[in-house]
């Protein structure tokens, strides 16, 4: 896993849209470059290793306060799914904005890298 400082780095760095880059090289008669990250393949949980390291010490609590050990777990387990459920939000607009908010809309092309970033988020969410 990529250190922790090069994932908060990618994730608060503002993200060109790849629908742009793609329009500016057919418009120069080269073929699209490759799109850069929508973050497809970046975690949706930046902070994963903290929380995991979070998750190891209460785990190790229990033996000695089970109780507070429990209430620790249900409160990281929600602090968790609220920086999913924002990190979720945050992908899909970024997606959102590489192709709805464009004059004439995107090409074929466009909607076709845009469909595979999708294509990424949803088999990422959807991981066994």
């Amino acid at each position: 896993m990529a250190p922790e400082s090069a994932q908060t780095s990618n994730d608060t760095a503002p993200r060109p849209a790849a629908i742009t880059a793609a329009e500016r090289d057919t418009e120069h008669g080269k073929a699209p470059a490759a799109a850069p990250s929508m973050g497809g393949d970046d975690p949706l949980i930046a902070d994963a290793d903290r929380l995991r390291a979070s998750w190891l010490r209460l785990q190790a609590s229990f033996v000695d306060d089970p109780h507070t050990a429990v209430t620790d777990a249900a409160d990281l387990v929600e602090h968790a799914a609220q920086t999913l459920v924002g990190a979720l939000r945050q992908r899909q607009k970024r997606l959102r904005d590489a192709w709805d908010h464009q004059p004439g809309g995107p090409d074929t092309e466009q909607l076709r890298l845009v469909m595979q970033r999708y294509r990424a988020l949803f088999n990422q969410i959807c991981r066994p």
